[in-house]
């Protein structure tokens, strides 16, 4: 009964190195590199994450081709891609959005973080000014 489960247990270690070796060689060969402006956003998200109360600071993003704008949306909105969470999207013509939800955001901004108007911005700038004045998280142009 010992050695069976030992049998078990290197092929199921077996499995996993193969299966990981796998995902590996996709990663590598054909997973789709993210463009500038998803790393941009990617960037600014992490960021905004972490921004703590009444606190403002800028996110430097790097310079890409082509247009696009960020997003804040709040609450309730009516992007599909959020499900009527506040969240931040990347918007870019003729792609469809991409949106990460804001996490731990309540409605209410005396109970906790919130988002209380969209903010479009488009990007034509270096740096990006995240601000949460009063728990209102709110996404600007950095001067």
């Amino acid at each position: 009964m010992l050695e069976k489960m030992i049998d078990f247990a290197y092929g199921a270690l077996i499995f996993l190195i193969l299966v990981g070796i796998a995902f590996a060689v996709y990663q590598v060969f054909w997973a789709k590199a993210p463009t500038t402006a998803e790393q941009n956003l990617d960037s600014v998200f992490s960021e905004l994450k972490e921004v703590k109360q009444n606190s403002c600071f800028d996110v430097v993003i790097r310079p890409a081709a082509g247009d696009y704008s960020f997003v804040l949306y709040a609450g309730g909105n009516s992007e599909p891609a959020c499900s009527g969470q506040p969240c931040l999207c990347l918007l870019q013509r003729d792609t469809p959005a991409k949106c990460n939800v804001v996490p731990n955001e309540k409605n209410d901004c005396k109970k906790g973080l919130c988002v209380v108007a969209q903010s479009v911005l488009p990007v034509v700038t270096k740096s990006v000014h995240i601000c949460n004045a009063d728990n209102a998280l709110s996404i600007t142009y950095a001067v």
